[in-house]
């Protein structure tokens, strides 16, 4: 102790005597609990936080007869810190006047803390200005206070915390989410790194590279799910316990039920919803939260490693579960209207104390209603979009829009709603087939729904978002396109990450009269209903501009511009299956099986010469690839006859259904006039079976093509990324490392 210290100390040596009476009654009856509703961390011997020990509660030595209670609250508590941060004060309460020290190093003793407080020596509240600070800093801070001599022995007890500095949120757009992606380590840390937006799944706990994800991208979010609004029994202890309770039980309430007392589940995927309208239950789900957030736990929050917490289903009412719901457990059906109030109010209760202990934590969920906005910095638009390019809802793109648009702007900063697209489902016989069970050229085939990518991405670039695109009804996918710049700011020739940087007004629609003058913007905006037409965003270096109406559109651009220069996606494709065709007859209709496309497959035996016609709608002509789906069998004929109609003539080629692998076979690549000219006719000929399943029509020509245009044609529902300079003159990426790992 310094001689400074020794003095101010002895100041205070009297009152401390006076005041070990009064202490010593307030240590009367157990153990002390700080204020905090989530207690400071103390350290156990491997640096990780654990519970209290009897060599750090201050029994033994100098500290003789003396409970644990001399160190108080040391905040602030465990937790996350905005991006920016570079100093933060901590600060302490001793039950008696104390001269404290901290350091960054577990273990040290007090002689050999260098640090000293800078308030409050030789008091009872102390404070200290820590300085160099960070984006993405990690620290950890212990504390040990010396009290009046011969009183307390300073390396009895020491009080910890844990802090992390966020990293930036923004650069240029596009920004990319996934959720819940598989674990693929062939993927590599930097092509994970190229997501804005990440939101893990259960990956190893030996794999999960998230600090090295934020060198490579300082950028990123990451964020660890967590149980709301539901539970999975057989993986989450406290959700199991309601499942198993028997009425009388305090966790009986805690799930939905009807009136007879049955849980009610979720159709399809059959989890229990929770009962927020108990607070009782309710408390005990705030508390897991926070808990598991700031846990040490490898499997749990792993000492600060997320940036936040998502949610599924912050829905804003609860009657969509069923028309019996007893939330009060009275025997009878609840009134669904004041359910609903009663059920938001407390996801709003939720929420708000999930917020007030985890103020810098990035905090959003699926559907969440805009009420909870005040707590959660985002939503995700899950299923509106890709329902709208399917046809199954009711929803109309000017609506989805505007609420996405309503969304990105409201919440805490930093703002981080996405919307998803997903590629058009590929139906089997039992329905949407499952992207686990499907081939690799299954999954392939999903990948290249190029069209559906460029309409929601478009879509996304129309507000202040992330896109997410990916298959449904099964995650797990990491898509990636050349629209999305290079993932983890790789070097070469694709596109920087956040190429078109930030945006330089709100959406316009483009006049796409043909008889118009008009080269620019009109002024009108606001997606208002009946506004489902092309509409362009400008942004720093280019424009987005994407078409919302079910007709082709050819728009004239507020000025000339590039196309990207990429060569991933065709100009055009289109595919045409078995069930779209004209079959003469000799035909039988067949199950697909798992190899084989769409819902049926039609069979005919070889040389019966029973022919199948496919004819595609071409929107371009020029050169085109033509394909042939194969699920190659013994048994299947090796010499099927395919003649294929093109502005040349046609051409005859022989076809093997016998052996290789399953997927597409070019037939090679013909020239063709736009519209429905082009066939392609299938022929039962060779010995066994012929099987006519589904072809494809795959353009020789780029869609991103590196041209410089001052109109674009876009097919129903397609956008596309214009650039205002070339690709490869847009210079360094937008956002770089900025840190090492430390």
């Amino acid at each position: 102790m310094t001689a400074t210290e020794r003095t101010t100390l002895a100041l205070f040596t009297m009152a401390a005597a006076l005041l070990l009476v009064g202490a010593a009654v307030l240590w009367i009856g157990g153990d002390f609990h700080p204020g905090a509703e989530v207690a400071p961390a103390t350290r156990g011997l491997t640096g990780a936080p654990a519970p209290p020990t009897s060599s750090q509660s201050g029994a033994g030595a100098a500290g003789e007869g003396l409970p644990g209670a001399f160190l108080g609250a040391l905040t602030p508590g465990p937790g996350l810190l905005p991006a920016g941060t570079v100093t933060v004060t901590l600060s302490l309460t001793t039950s008696l006047p104390a001269v404290c020290r901290w350091s960054d190093a577990p273990d040290t003793p007090y002689t050999q803390m260098t640090n000293s407080f800078s308030q409050g020596q030789g008091a009872m509240n102390h404070g200290a200005l820590v300085s160099g600070l960070y984006d993405l800093a990690d620290r950890w801070f212990y504390v040990r206070c010396a009290g009046p001599d011969g009183i307390v022995d300073p390396d009895r007890q020491e009080a910890q915390t844990h802090l992390r500095v966020l990293g930036p949120w923004g650069g240029g757009y596009p920004r990319i989410a996934n959720l819940w992606p598989n674990y693929d380590p062939a993927l590599g840390v930097d092509f994970f790194a190229g997501y804005d937006l990440f939101i893990p799944n259960w990956w190893p706990e030996a794999a999960r590279p998230l600090d090295r994800l934020r060198v490579v991208n300082p950028r990123a979010k990451i964020l660890r799910t967590q149980n709301a609004t539901y539970g999975w029994p057989e993986i989450d202890p406290l959700t199991a316990e309601w499942v198993n309770s028997e009425p009388g039980d305090w966790g009986y309430p805690c799930l939905m039920r009807d009136s007879g007392g049955t849980i009610l589940r979720v159709a399809i995927w059959g989890h229990p919803m929770y009962n927020l309208t108990q607070p009782q239950c309710r408390a005990a789900l705030i508390r897991q939260n926070i808990e598991e957030f700031l846990s040490p736990d490898l499997r749990k929050g792993d000492n600060l490693a997320y940036d936040g917490i998502f949610w599924d289903l912050l829905n804003g009412w609860i009657s969509w579960l069923g028309a019996d719901i007893d939330a009060d457990v009275d025997g009878l059906p609840d009134d669904l209207a004041q359910l609903d109030a009663a059920y938001q109010a407390g996801l709003q209760d939720l929420l708000a104390t999930v917020r007030a202990a985890l103020p810098n934590a990035v905090l959003m969920g699926n559907e969440a209603a805009t009420v909870y906005a005040p707590w959660v910095n985002g939503r995700m638009f899950e299923w509106q979009l890709w329902t709208l390019a399917d046809g199954t809802s009711d929803l109309i793109w000017d609506k989805i829009v505007a609420d996405y648009d309503e969304w990105s702007n409201l919440g805490q900063l930093p703002r981080t709603t996405f919307i998803q697209g997903a590629p058009q489902s590929l139906e089997g016989p039992q329905g949407s087939r499952s992207y686990d069970d499907m081939t690799p050229a299954m999954r392939a085939e999903t990948a290249a729904d190029y069209q559906r990518m460029r309409f929601g991405l478009a879509t996304a670039l129309m507000g202040d978002g992330l896109y997410f695109f990916q298959y449904e009804p099964t995650r797990g996918q990491s898509f990636w396109y050349d629209e999305f710049g290079a993932p983890g700011d790789q070097p070469g020739g694709a596109l920087p990450r956040g190429y078109l940087g930030l945006p330089t007004g709100e959406p316009q629609p483009l006049d796409d009269s043909p008889q118009s003058s008009r080269h620019a913007l009109t002024d009108d905006a606001g997606f208002e209903a009946g506004s489902s037409g092309v509409w362009a965003r400008s942004f720093d270096n280019g424009l987005a501009v994407v078409n919302a109406s079910s007709e082709i559109r050819t728009v004239t651009l507020p000025g000339s511009y590039y196309k990207l220069d990429a060569g991933q996606a065709p100009l055009f494709q289109t595919r045409i299956d078995d069930d779209a065709i004209a079959a003469s007859g000799g035909w039988r209709v067949e199950p697909a099986g798992n190899e084989q496309f769409g819902k049926t497959v039609l069979i005919a035996t070889g040389g019966t010469m029973a022919s199948a016609v496919y004819q595609p709608e071409l929107a371009y002509g020029g050169l085109y690839h033509v394909l042939a789906w194969v699920a190659p069998r013994a048994g299947q004929s090796i010499s099927v006859t395919v003649g294929i109609t093109h502005t040349g003539g046609t051409a005859t080629v022989t076809l093997d259904q016998s052996s290789g692998e399953a997927g597409w076979r070019d037939l090679g690549v013909f020239p063709f006039e736009a519209g429905e000219t082009a066939t392609a006719t299938l022929v039962a000929t060779g010995e066994g079976d012929v099987i006519a399943d589904a072809f494809k029509w795959v353009s020789v020509a780029r869609y991103n093509d590196g041209t410089r245009v001052t109109q674009v044609t876009l097919l129903p529902q397609d956008g596309i990324i214009l650039l205002t300079k070339c690709s490869d003159e847009l210079g360094a990426p937008l956002y770089v490392p900025l840190i090492e790992v430390r």
